[in-house]
């Protein structure tokens, strides 16, 4: 009996030794210092070549206030005070919000009408008649306007365009060349109107600048092409093909332009296009020609058939100025325009005139089967005399 009891306080003796060298002891060393910054890590969604556009609080303009930014030029931002009527060209308008403080709806203090002024004018000088979007607010408003119009089915392919911006006081009237570019515009005593372009040069033109009979301005391509005459007080904001220039003119200056990058002119009245200020010049017109040697006999007088040879000539000479004078007036070979100042022009980089497109893309997909059908194949390199030797 006692044999079996010292043999179970042995095994139990036994058995917590075992777990006493089993168990994981573990030792927490405190830190010395840790450094934890509160201040919460700036994060920053959007890149920062991304510029901002705020929808702060403005202090109540008195005037339209309009800037044109981005990069590229191509998007107008305005500021259009209370009761002031602003017209947009159709599909052209990207954002529109309140600059004020204000709980109302945008329905409640807007009011936007479809306008479409002179639209058998526009159609005639123009080709077109572009439909404005007519907004007036009871409260400040900010936009912003694209320079691009919606895509249509039969366009011709977009090009980079730039907004332009001209301030009229009143005292000096534009003539607008592209009759489709006006994008916006503004102003309680702004008149647009379209107007025919002169096809000749008036008698006092001629005389008081010397210049020859038959002179034209040579500003329109057909015989009812027509021009945006802008005058009062207020503003217009123009769109053109790629980069537009402003060049000033000063009294007694000239200047030569190839037709089609005119954008538009200050002018004093709507008679400065036909009184010899925009006069069409073809440079090789006025290069001065040799003498024809005349071909004479011994005797010191024509023969019949010198004379004949002469009749002739001159016949497909006049035939060859005739021609020459009807290409350039009615199919036109990039003439240029003579403009006499004073005033200030604006010209435009490109001239709209690119291919015709009927909307449709094409991907990499529709591009890669003229490849695979061995359409692009590389030049083969034909050996020389010198390699064959």
């Amino acid at each position: 009996m006692i044999g079996e009891q010292q043999m179970v306080k042995s095994y139990a003796i036994a058995n917590k030794c075992v777990r006493l060298q089993a168990r994981r002891w573990i030792s927490i060393q405190p830190v010395s210092k840790v450094v934890v910054d509160a201040k919460k890590a700036d994060v920053v969604p959007v890149s920062e070549n991304v510029p901002d556009l705020n929808s702060e609080s403005h202090e109540i303009p008195t005037e339209v206030v309009f800037e044109t930014i981005g990069q590229s030029q191509s998007t107008l931002s305005l500021t259009v005070p209370p009761s002031v009527p602003i017209h947009l060209k159709r599909g052209s308008l990207m954002s529109l919000f309140t600059a004020s403080e204000t709980k109302s709806s945008l329905k409640d203090v807007v009011q936007s009408s479809l306008q479409l002024q002179e639209p058998f004018k526009r159609l005639v000088y123009g080709g077109h008649a572009s439909l404005y979007q007519r907004l007036v607010s009871t409260v400040p408003l900010a936009l912003l306007v694209s320079a691009y119009n919606p895509k249509s089915l039969f366009r011709t392919s977009q090009t980079s365009k730039t907004f332009c911006n001209i301030t009229l006081d009143g005292t000096i009237d534009w003539a607008l060349f592209k009759t489709d570019s006006l994008q916006a515009y503004g102003g309680n005593s702004l008149v647009i109107s379209s107007q025919r372009l002169p096809q000749t040069v008036s008698r006092s033109g001629i005389q008081a600048f010397g210049l020859p009979k038959g002179s034209v301005p040579g500003l329109s391509k057909r015989p009812f092409s027509g021009f945006e005459h802008v005058a009062g007080r207020g503003f217009v904001s123009l769109v053109g093909e790629g980069s537009i220039f402003k060049l000033n003119l000063e009294e007694d200056e000239e200047i030569l332009i190839r037709r089609d990058n005119l954008f538009a002119a200050s002018i004093k009245q709507k008679q400065d296009l036909q009184d010899g200020y925009f006069v069409l010049q073809t440079l090789t017109r006025h290069l001065e020609t040799g003498e024809r040697e005349i071909v004479i006999d011994s005797e010191g007088k024509k023969t019949f058939f010198v004379k004949a040879g002469d009749y002739v000539l001159d016949l497909l000479k006049a035939f060859k100025e005739k021609r020459q004078s009807w290409f350039e007036n009615v199919i036109g070979n990039g003439s240029y325009i003579n403009v006499k100042g004073p005033r200030i022009l604006l010209i435009q980089a490109n001239t709209g005139s690119d291919k015709f497109s009927l909307g449709q893309n094409y991907n990499v997909s529709k591009i890669e089967k003229y490849i695979k059908k061995d359409e692009f194949q590389q030049p083969k390199l034909v050996p020389s005399s010198d390699t064959k030797a």
